[in-house]
């Protein structure tokens, strides 16, 4: 059964990211939301769902969202991110101060298309 949850939760992330790629922050939340309901120790869905929300401009949402991911790492480490590729780019003190900076300012600027 652990094996069959991790891969709910691994299909869910790459669902949401490939509806990020696409600019469907609606799938991409609900996607997001499924596997942080599957896997409620992983910060990854709830930093990703910060992301989604401040695009949409839904900023108290961005930041609740943003906590709970600051709050999941800060508990359980960067441990398993629920992604099936990898490794992070990022360290968790990256990451912890990333969530940080973001429940100050969740609004992220627009990518600047050239």
């Amino acid at each position: 059964m652990q094996k069959m949850d991790a891969l709910v939760v691994e299909s869910h992330l790459i669902m949401g990211l490939a509806d990020r790629h696409d600019g469907d922050y609606d799938g991409m939340i609900t996607h997001f939301r499924k596997a942080a309901y599957a896997d409620s120790n992983i910060w990854t869905p709830h930093f990703f769902m910060g992301e989604a929300f401040a695009t949409l401009g839904l900023l108290p949402m961005a930041k609740r969202s943003y906590q709970t991911a600051l709050a999941r790492l800060s508990k359980y480490g960067i441990g398993e991110s629920g992604l099936p590729f990898g490794p992070l780019s990022l360290s968790e003190n990256e990451l912890l101060h990333l969530c940080r900076t973001r429940i100050q300012s969740p609004a992220t600027p627009e990518p600047k298309r050239i």
